[in-house]
């Protein structure tokens, strides 16, 4: 009695095992993305193997003493129960044997009671060897198993929170774009928004590129996290074209606890570096999905790095070596490793002394290994057990073998009944199986599917009408071909063909028609389901919507191309220059005649002076980008900035011997902006109707008012502009087509134009009809009512102070730069002393004792900030007019300048007139001095 009952139990077992793996098997298929905590909690993903040795046993006394034939035949019900269940048949009847008569059994009993105790002992012994082989395979199994499984969510759970980053990278670019700059109320909602959908993600940030934590989640008021120091941060800033960066764990400064960090990388539209999109994870939050996990009361799942780095480890460690970022590990898994870095299966010592059976697998494309280990005292508990029972039930078996024989035929009616409610069992437990199978298909956010091996389709979840709009049964068999985009469909039919006839996956890209009458780009995949034979059974697939991710793949194809492009455009205006100021070089070099040398000085003059504007305009165009470029306002004359920006244009303009007709108001035109942006304006304007107009054309200014706006027009009688090419004719780096041997310029101008017209208030539109018809563009400026007022006069003697003759320093590791910048205060009066780096300029100032020092930031082994303070913290330097010379011009380089102690910064190439205007100044000025900065480095 006691074996039969064994004996259904394992059976029942055994029905369970084959429900759950093929359950497990089509969840794999899907590619379900459910978080990890979501993982049932079934012993070893599987229950343990249900031949059990005593059954075995009982089941040989059972064959042996009731019907020979029928018994030696069947091969046992376990086998039977397994193959009709893999073939999807029923029982119809149970395994009928013939019948033999009493005495013939005893007969038999007494011939073969010595054989058969001998048998009986040697299969008992047999079969608890293959029995344990079968659970050390098994734990095996179990363990590949659960580091896959765990693997895939885990990678889903970061692709989901990748997504999450990307959008919010995505979102803070198009606010750092936007006119008024980042709006960050709207950011942070943005960023709520997101970590709501994410239940994964502990905290969601962002971070300027400062390293300051600006906007997200998780920010304590007062606080001043900054993430500078942070390696993934460094990692962003300093590579460009990095994806998605995964960190190191690291105890976080306010929350206190181990976490890691998925970023991306935040740009300007430049694509400058302007920050990071980060996501925050507590490192807790895996120990607890990984407490849920039930692997016995000695098994370990542990997360590590790349490096083999420790990240996670459940239970949480106990012995030395085994903390967060430790790389302590068996001898083994190396070799494993370099056999293959994906997945494998080995056995180890750990450092708690306890051998395992332990499988790890690479969390797809992420930086992560999942390792997996049982204890064979857990896993091999139950085959213990068994071989006690084994054991005894041998020994008893050689007591009362001659009795089993008299129960023959009523363990075998049981044994009938047995079967029969085993099948019942097994039929509803696929049931429920298929059950749970369409509840999971149908909480998949993708559209669903299964088709039979010649690819008709006979299962669609209800994604599929949300998103199409038609019935689910229109999408069965080829019906759903009818969805998909007409140039699509032989694509996709063959990519099927070609699956169904090879057996390999079948991945395809095509463009699905919604509800609403638009088509979108999906990614379908299937995969093949095999039965024990290795015949496919079924398909089963998802299809996603990519459209937003296709798009912006697109969008970045071409803001790659406009880069390189500006890049050869900027190349090109660079050198155009450089060629005439180094063959003037050589002329000056080969003649001493003053006409030559001053018809050279002169080009060098110009072709330096246009360098300067190639600059200015790169410049401008970084400001109105990052929203700095300042307006310094006030009302102004239109009529003399027009003047202005005509003599500024006009050696262009009669090189190419083009016609300009201006045609100004006679009364004064007052408008609140900057005289000099304006120019800017104009000057452009005229520029580029020179630029695309073949020499000998006409241009026409014009300026009139109508109602409360003046209006500006530039026309010419050029090559025009294509009617695709006027909607985004403003769009930074556009270019029209080239003239031959005229310069093309960089493609920013008309966008600085645009900027600083709306800056001011007005609009600017282009206009043409067509190639060939000449161009014109409009500019709408609100003008305002002229008020009287007096003038203060400025008297002769706050126009000019006599010069007299300075002590100067100049500081800089170029030494052209710093040799012919001396060389031009020598030719202007003044005594001169120069250095190369920081050290140098320290001991060369104590020595002379200047007046004034240009000093340059970038400078080796001391920095001119540094020097500065050095200088500031000695008694003579408090009186010492210090003037920074460098190639950085933005406010906060000024900033930074002020705050080490100088008194002037002044960007590269410094204008001689500003450079006389400084050293002019009175004797007041220049000793005015300037308290010593602050912590001032000792490098005398």
């Amino acid at each position: 009695m006691t074996s039969d009952q064994d004996f259904q139990r394992a059976d029942t077992r055994l029905l369970l095992v084959a429900t759950t793996s093929q359950n497990l098997s089509v969840r794999l298929l899907f590619d379900v993305q459910e978080h990890v905590l979501l993982f049932p909690r079934t012993k070893w993903l599987a229950s343990p193997p249900p031949r059990r040795p005593f059954t075995v046993v009982a089941f040989l006394i059972h064959a042996l003493l009731s019907s020979a034939s029928t018994s030696l035949a069947s091969g046992g019900v376990q086998r039977a129960v397994v193959t009709q269940l893999s073939s999807g048949s029923q029982f119809n009847s149970a395994p009928k044997h013939s019948e033999f008569s009493y005495s013939k059994l005893i007969w038999l009993l007494v011939a073969g009671l010595f054989a058969l105790n001998l048998l009986v002992g040697a299969l008992a012994g047999l079969s608890l060897y293959h029995s344990y082989n079968k659970y050390e395979a098994h734990a095996v199994t179990a363990t590949q198993n659960w580091s896959f499984l765990l693997a895939q969510d885990l990678a889903s759970s970061f692709d989901k929170i990748d997504l999450a980053v990307l959008a919010i990278k995505d979102e803070t670019e198009r606010e750092i774009a936007a006119d008024g700059g980042v709006d960050a109320q709207r950011l942070n909602r943005f960023i709520a928004l997101q970590a709501s959908r994410q239940s994964d993600i502990d905290r969601v940030q962002v971070a300027d590129a400062r390293g300051a934590v600006l906007y997200g989640t998780g920010i304590q008021a007062g606080s001043e996290m900054n993430a500078t120091d942070r390696e993934f941060f460094q990692r962003l800033r300093d590579q460009p074209g990095s994806g998605l960066v995964i960190s190191k764990p690291f105890v976080g400064r306010t929350s206190g606890k181990w976490n890691i960090v998925l970023a991306r990388r935040i740009n300007q539209q430049n694509g400058s570096f302007a920050g990071v999109a980060l996501a925050v994870i507590f490192l807790e939050r895996f120990q607890k999905a990984f407490a849920k996990l039930d692997l016995g009361p000695h098994g370990a799942v542990s997360l590590r790095d790349l490096d083999l780095g420790t990240v996670v480890r459940h239970p949480e460690p106990q012995e030395v070596g085994t903390a967060v970022g430790s790389r302590v590990f068996s001898k083994e898994w190396p070799q494993k490793l370099k056999e293959n870095p994906l997945f494998g299966s080995y056995y180890a010592v750990g450092l708690d002394g306890r051998n395992r059976a332990l499988s790890y697998q690479r969390v797809r494309n992420y930086p992560f290994l999942l390792i997996v280990g049982l204890f064979p005292g857990d896993y091999l508990a139950d085959w213990r057990a068994e071989l006690q029972k084994t054991l005894g039930l041998v020994f008893l078996f050689m007591l009362v073998t001659v009795f089993l024989g008299l129960a023959t035929r009523t363990v075998w009616k049981r044994r009938e009944e047995d079967s029969r409610h085993l099948l019942n069992i097994s039929q509803t437990a696929l049931g429920h199986s298929e059950g749970r199978f369409q509840q999971l298909a149908e909480s998949m956010p993708q559209i669903a599917f299964t088709t039979q091996p010649d690819g008709n389709r006979d299962y669609v979840n209800s994604r599929w009408q949300e998103y199409v709009g038609a019935p689910l049964r229109e999408a069965l068999g080829w019906g759903w071909l009818n969805a998909a985009h007409p140039e699509d469909k032989s694509s996709i039919e063959a990519n099927w063909q070609r699956g169904l006839a090879t057996g390999e996956p079948i991945y395809s890209e095509c463009r699905v028609k919604s509800a609403k009458g638009e088509y979108r780009w999906h990614l379908v995949r299937a995969l093949p389901v095999r039965d024990s034979a290795g015949v496919i059974s079924k398909w089963v697939g998802t299809s996603t919507d990519i459209d937003d991710a296709k798009r912006l793949q697109q969008k970045l194809a071409t803001d790659d191309k406009k880069k390189d492009e500006f890049i050869a455009t900027l190349a090109h205006e660079l050198r155009n220059p450089l060629a005439p100021i180094r063959n003037a070089l050589h002329i000056m070099r080969l003649s001493t005649e003053r006409r030559v040398q001053d018809e050279s000085r002169s080009m060098i003059e110009r072709q330096v002076e246009h360098l300067v504007h190639l600059v200015d305009d790169l410049f401008d165009m970084s400001r109105i980008t990052q929203g700095r470029l300042g307006l310094h306002t006030q009302r102004v004359d239109l009529r003399s900035v027009l003047q202005d920006a005509i003599a500024a244009s006009r050696l262009r303009i009669e090189k190419q011997k083009h016609t300009l007709t201006a045609t100004l108001p006679q009364a004064p035109v007052l408008v609140n902006g900057d005289a000099t942006r304006l120019a800017q304006v104009v000057t452009n304007l005229l520029n580029n109707a020179a630029r695309y107009t073949p020499d000998g054309g006409q241009i026409a200014l014009r300026a009139s008012c109508e109602g409360n706006d003046v209006v500006l027009s530039v026309r010419d009688n050029g090559i025009g502009i294509p009617e695709g090419m006027l909607s985004k004719i403003f769009d930074m780096f556009t270019q029209g087509e080239r003239l031959e041997n005229h310069l093309g310029g960089m493609g920013i101008g008309l966008t600085l134009v645009k900027q600083i017209v709306e800056m001011h208030g007005g609009r600017v539109e282009a206009r043409s009809e067509g190639p060939a018809c000449g161009a014109e563009f409009v500019v709408r400026l609100p003008i305002v009512v002229p008020e009287r007022r007096r003038v203060p006069r400025t008297s002769e003697s706050d126009l000019h102070n006599t010069q007299r003759r300075r002590r100067v320093l100049v500081v800089d590791d170029n030494s052209d730069s710093v040799s012919s910048f001396a060389m031009m205060l020598d030719l202007m009066g003044h005594e001169t002393a120069v250095a190369n780096d920081g050290e140098e300029a320290f001991l060369v100032a104590e020595a002379f004792r200047p007046d004034v020092i240009f000093l340059d930031i970038g400078l080796p082994k001391v920095n001119g900030h540094d020097v500065a303070r050095a200088i500031r913290a000695r008694p003579w330097g408090k009186d010492i007019v210090l003037i920074a010379l460098s190639g950085w011009g933005q406010p906060d380089d000024m900033r930074r300048s002020l705050d080490a102690g100088f008194n002037h910064h002044l960007a590269k190439p410094a204008e001689r007139g500003e450079v006389e205007r400084l050293l002019q100044r009175g004797d007041s000025a220049i000793a005015g001095g300037t308290s010593p900065a602050p912590d001032a480095p000792n490098i005398a």
